[in-house]
């Protein structure tokens, strides 16, 4: 099938914060608003076709379903979203194709089809959507999940990401941009210390597991997140961990302290 946007989600927002580069102006009471952050929305589902397809036992065998939807930003008022946008791409397995538009990245010895025989019930699958989490002034946080399926395997394979975008600076964040030197052993500690609270069945020694590097900025404080097999079993899902504000505030820097609460004070 051929790929579509399938709207834009244009969100007329004006944020007071202040951007290198941004489109912005002063309103009554002098402080700097970011003007036209907006999102677009797409969808599409496209059909591979392996080049080998004929010497391939079953139908099944053959084809790999790519479905793929979300919301990818247009204009986020600091100089432009193409940094942002080719992470989430490469996070959901998706590319641009020769009309502009959200496609499939194919794997090597798979070319484009457009349908799958009648016959066919099953095939392997591809699935990616991305969405936003959170937006405020300061930050807009998407999630990235992708599944995928090889035909006849067991199960799916499970993945979750996170960017997490200072619409102040432009800049992707990382978790040493929201925190003091020295953060990682206590909050690995803290985390190590809720899976435990969950039982959660794992397959490392705790004492093993360090901080994750995926994790996003809730309106609460901080989550992580492990992948399956990760540290613990596919039967354990993707596993997610949130500290409090409360919990990580004497480890804040003043980026972070500004980025989770507003202010440095």
């Amino acid at each position: 099938m051929k790929g579509q946007l399938i709207g834009a989600a244009m969100i007329g927002l004006m944020l007071l914060a202040g951007a290198c580069g941004s489109k912005e102006k002063k309103n009554e009471s002098g402080e700097t608003q970011i003007e036209n952050l907006s999102f677009e929305s797409f969808r599409f589902e496209r059909i591979g076709e392996y080049e080998d397809s004929d010497s391939l036992a079953s139908d099944g065998e053959k084809y790999v379903r790519y479905i793929s939807e979300g919301v990818l930003p247009r204009d986020l008022g600091t100089g432009g979203a193409g940094l942002l946008r080719d992470s989430l791409m490469r996070m959901a397995w998706i590319v641009t194709d020769e009309e502009g538009l959200p496609a499939p990245r194919m794997q090597g010895g798979i070319v484009r089809g457009y349908s799958i025989p009648d016959s066919v019930i099953n095939c392997s699958f591809i699935y990616s959507s991305m969405s936003t989490t959170l937006l405020t002034p300061r930050v807009v946080v998407w999630e990235v999940e992708r599944e995928t399926y090889a035909y006849h395997a067991a199960h799916a394979n499970r993945f979750m990401g996170f960017v997490n975008y200072n619409l102040t600076t432009g800049k992707i964040l990382s978790l040493s941009d929201l925190m003091k030197p020295g953060y990682e052993a206590p909050l690995a500690e803290m985390v190590r210390n809720k899976l435990a609270e969950d039982s959660v069945e794992l397959l490392v020694d705790p004492k093993e597991i360090e901080l994750p590097q995926s994790f996003a900025i809730t309106t609460d404080g901080i989550l992580f997140s492990f992948n399956p097999y990760q540290i613990a079993p596919y039967s354990e899902g993707i596993i997610k961990v949130e500290l409090s504000l409360d919990e990580i505030f004497d480890y804040l820097s003043k980026e972070g302290l500004i980025i989770l609460e507003g202010n440095a004070d």
